[in-house]
């Protein structure tokens, strides 16, 4: 398959009695489960640099993969089901929450079930490799918060869709508000508004990507009170309006495809 050589990757006739019996007598097989652990160990720790060294390491040297279709397409397509299943498990172990990366994992199989070539299916892969662990880093980094900013957190990231005022976070982290607010900023580094602020935008970014809603539902559904100020501050913060953003992420994909 001549798309995998470009990722430097053997694929291996493999599934039958003959294919193991040519492997044991060629000493051609399957790239060593040791690997696997390492890029799985490296999701569920949220180790980003370990990671890129996999990847780096994958295509200098090489890998041996068995024979899942005789369509190349296929064939990546079913690797790519395959990866997302282990790493959605790795990073629920490293800390994400269950539904998310659930969630996470059908979003990636509906994405790739919908690309026409497979070099785009290994690209899509590889970039999840990254984004997994970087997603489960983001949450291992949370941890080291006190219970109290933890539980605002938490609470914060429960209801995006709603109006959060202080009060209900210093009643969810059981302190006054003042104190609330001064240790927040000292452990997170931005104040309460401008981190909820922060998740919506960062959430409207993924609804823009990941779902048909109209940017307007969008800033509906995240209770921002109107749409111009939803527009302006998705610009302040990502640099261009969401239907820019939208436009711009879908013309990259058909490059990559």
């Amino acid at each position: 398959m001549s798309v995998f050589r470009t990722f430097n990757m053997e694929i291996l006739e493999s599934g039958d009695e003959d294919s193991l019996f040519d492997e044991r007598e060629t000493q051609v097989h399957h790239s060593p489960y040791q690997w696997e652990l390492i890029l799985i160990r490296s999701i569920r720790d949220g180790n980003i640099p370990m990671v890129e060294r996999f990847l780096n390491n994958a295509i200098r040297n090489g890998t041996k993969v068995g024979k899942l279709s005789d369509n190349e397409l296929r064939q990546a397509q079913y690797m790519a089901v395959v990866f997302a299943h282990q790493a959605s498990r790795a990073a629920i172990q490293g800390g994400m929450y269950e539904i998310d990366a659930y969630n996470k994992c059908d979003a990636f199989i509906q994405k790739i079930d919908k690309q026409t070539s497979p070099e785009a299916v290994l690209q899509l892969t590889m970039g999840a490799m990254r984004q997994w662990a970087k997603e489960v880093h983001e949450i291992r980094v949370q941890r080291n918060f006190s219970p109290q900013v933890s539980a605002c957190l938490e609470y914060i990231y429960n209801h995006l869709h709603s109006r959060i005022s202080l009060s209900e976070l210093a009643k969810a982290s059981c302190l006054s508000e003042t104190y609330l607010s001064a240790l927040f900023k000292k452990e997170v580094g931005v104040n309460i508004t401008e981190y909820i602020l922060l998740q919506k935008i960062k959430t409207a970014q993924e609804m823009l990507l990941s779902t048909k809603r109209a940017p307007k539902d969008i800033g509906f559904y995240l209770n921002f009170c109107s749409q111009s100020y939803f527009i302006r501050c998705f610009k302040r913060l990502s640099g261009v309006t969401p239907r820019q953003f939208r436009k711009e992420a879908m013309a990259r994909e058909k490059r990559v495809a």
